[in-house]
């Protein structure tokens, strides 16, 4: 279960967030650069519930993707799903969720959820 992700590792309402990027680390997972970081990964019957940013950033080409198997997924009102990062420069909403994580993700046996 990944909940809550991409908060900060403070509770503290002045917390100073300097030691990175806000959109790249408020994420549930992130997967980056080269394929050799990436290779062999498996996300599979995770539950990933309400990230600051996105539920799964995913920045290099789709062939190096990791495969995703029967996660389930939450997102608020306002939130992005996916985000492809620079290679893509795109963000998925909320109201694109199912397609996203079906189609794209190519998690078929996913279960997508609506908190509201």
């Amino acid at each position: 279960m990944i909940l809550y992700s991409g908060y900060g590792w403070s509770c503290d309402k002045d917390y100073d967030f300097t030691w990175g990027d806000k959109v790249y680390n408020g994420n549930a997972i992130t997967f980056w650069d080269t394929p050799n970081i990436n290779k062999g990964i498996i996300v599979k019957n995770n539950i990933l519930y309400l990230a600051k940013s996105g539920l799964v950033h995913l920045s290099m080409d789709k062939k190096y993707w990791p495969i995703f198997e029967g996660n389930t997924y939450i997102q608020n009102r306002y939130g992005i799903v996916g985000f492809l990062g620079i290679k893509y420069g795109t963000s998925i909403k909320r109201s694109e969720m199912i397609n996203f994580v079906k189609e794209v993700m190519e998690d078929k046996i996913a279960k997508v959820i609506d908190p509201n």
